[in-house]
């Protein structure tokens, strides 16, 4: 059992982190990237303290969804590889 919360401490303390930079790094739009990343928990806060936990994964689900559209419609249509 510590053994497991230790693997799990290190993925959010070393790689998620590592991952984030290598993401802003390579990204051509920086900026975007990071303004996303600080606002996103703002808003899922501020839809929390105004509605409900509910309302706030629903919310989460759209936006998966929309992202998801996104994808299919737009980028797998010009044959980008991730």
């Amino acid at each position: 059992m510590p053994f497991s919360c230790l693997l799990w401490w290190f993925m959010f303390l070393i790689v998620w982190v590592l991952l984030q930079v290598q993401l802003w790094e390579r990204s051509q739009q920086s900026r975007i990237w990071e303004l996303a990343w600080g606002l996103g928990p703002v808003v899922m806060g501020i839809i929390i303290h105004t509605a409900s936990y509910p309302i706030m994964f629903l919310c989460l689900a759209l936006t998966g969804v929309i992202n998801l559209n996104y994808f299919y419609f737009f980028v797998r249509k010009k044959g980008a590889i991730l």
